[in-house]
């Protein structure tokens, strides 16, 4: 026991400490990333953690879903922008964790948002119909099928700002039925009216954002102001295919206002 004290002084807690004093720890390291200027490396910290206290917390939903909640989030890599081989990692984690936890909702949207599949994010929602993740995975994942009902499921929601994509797939959906006007209030609103307290802790992730301005840009576009899409789809284009493909073969309306927009830089 003394070892073990004199050990946790000059190391911190081991991977062998109570499972929920570390759930604790990891959970305020987490919530202290959604205001660092860089949150990487306590990204990189719980997800190091996490994994290494599996075999130790196994049955711990709490912290795996902080391990795959992180691992979402780049896990030490820029935020939002994760490596090729990351990304099917944390998709591979993803199937494995929601079928450990059949019943973690947490785990099921998680699952869902990696997999894009409709059946998995109908799963997640039968979990738990009111967890609001799962409702805007749900829309997520049938934007490219039924926008229309993609739209029941997020206008049902009373608060859509505490999901970090919530706004911006909303943004997304009433593109897809050709209502320009809907798509800009929703894109604006995902810009301008996101939540501090999210229900995901997200590191402020830049894709919701970046999703927002692609349908602000596209919706310009469509209402023919180019002014104003070519602002939009370039502050898209980091995280936006979409984006760069009109960027790299803009329509001619479009270019006279993206050279301005280089001659000002």
């Amino acid at each position: 026991m003394i070892v073990a004290g004199i050990f946790w002084i000059l190391f911190g807690a081991p991977v062998t400490a109570p499972c929920q004093d570390l759930v604790e720890e990891l959970q305020g390291e987490m919530n202290r990333a959604q205001m660092a200027m860089e949150p990487e490396s306590k990204l990189s910290f719980i997800y190091q953690r996490a994994t290494s206290a599996n075999d130790q917390c196994a049955d711990n939903e709490s912290l795996a879903y902080l391990r795959l909640r992180s691992a979402e989030l780049g896990r030490g890599a820029t935020v939002g922008h994760q490596s090729a081989a990351s990304l099917a990692e944390w998709q591979g984690l993803a199937q494995t964790l929601a079928r450990k936890f059949p019943r973690s909702v947490r785990l099921g949207t998680i699952a869902a948002r990696a997999s894009g599949s409709v059946d998995d994010a109908r799963r997640a929602v039968s979990l738990d119909p009111s967890y609001a993740p799962a409702q805007v995975a749900l829309a997520a994942a049938l934007i490219s099928t039924d926008p229309t009902e993609a739209i029941t499921h997020l206008v049902a929601i009373r608060d859509l700002s505490v999901v970090a994509d919530g706004h911006s797939v909303l943004a997304r959906a009433r593109f897809a039925v050709h209502d320009l006007d809907g798509a800009e209030k929703a894109a604006t609103s995902a810009i301008r009216r996101r939540s501090i307290d999210q229900i995901e802790p997200d590191a402020r992730d830049p894709r919701p954002i970046s999703a927002a301005h692609e349908v602000l840009g596209l919706v310009f576009l469509a209402k023919r102001q180019f002014r104003k899409a070519a602002a939009n789809l370039e502050l898209a284009a980091e995280d936006s295919t979409k984006a760069r493909q009109i960027l790299e073969d803009p329509p001619p309306e479009l270019r006279p206002f993206l050279r301005r927009r280089r001659i000002r830089r």
